[in-house]
């Protein structure tokens, strides 16, 4: 059986491939993405949620910030993963 992750948290800024083209792949699937990048124009998050982000965090963003960010996702949507205990 092929395991599919439930969260992908992307940077549009990759090295090697277009980030765009990841997230069109992405989005054929039933995972959650989260567009995490530098750029914290209002109009680079809205064009990070028109590429279809469930959210969009901007770096750098506390890794607390973004566990409850990806549980109210997923909490949204259903799915139930096991993330770390933040208080």
């Amino acid at each position: 059986m092929k395991e599919v992750p439930a969260v992908v948290i992307l940077d549009l800024m990759l090295p090697d491939t277009s980030g765009k083209k990841c997230v069109r792949t992405l989005k054929t699937s039933a995972i959650s993405y989260y567009h995490a990048h530098s750029k914290s124009s209002e109009e680079e998050r809205v064009a990070g949620f028109a590429l279809g982000a469930d959210d969009y965090v901007v770096k750098p963003f506390s890794p607390r910030e973004l566990v409850y960010r990806v549980r109210a996702v997923l909490k949204g949507q259903r799915k139930k993963i096991w993330l770390p205990q933040y208080r």
